[in-house]
């Protein structure tokens, strides 16, 4: 799996990769290192998801509502 280097801009607008990530002695991603990655990167796509969804949701139960308020009256 190949390493992604997280970018940070700087004020000058020059982005420098993050010395985290990139170091001079490159040492291999050990297995649970790259399962955590998996793991994350699927958080990170249910995120996203939910923030997609939740306003459809929100909508669509408000829309719900309302109809049943309706039909009581």
């Amino acid at each position: 799996m190949a390493k992604r280097k997280i970018i940070i801009p700087l004020s000058s607008g020059q982005p420098v990769a993050s010395p985290a990530r990139t170091s001079a002695v490159s040492r291999p991603e050990t297995e649970w290192q790259v399962w955590l990655d998996k793991f994350l990167s699927i958080l990170v796509i249910a995120e996203e998801l939910l923030a997609v969804a939740e306003p459809v949701l929100s909508a669509w139960t408000e829309m719900k509502n309302q109809r049943r308020g309706g039909k009581k009256r």
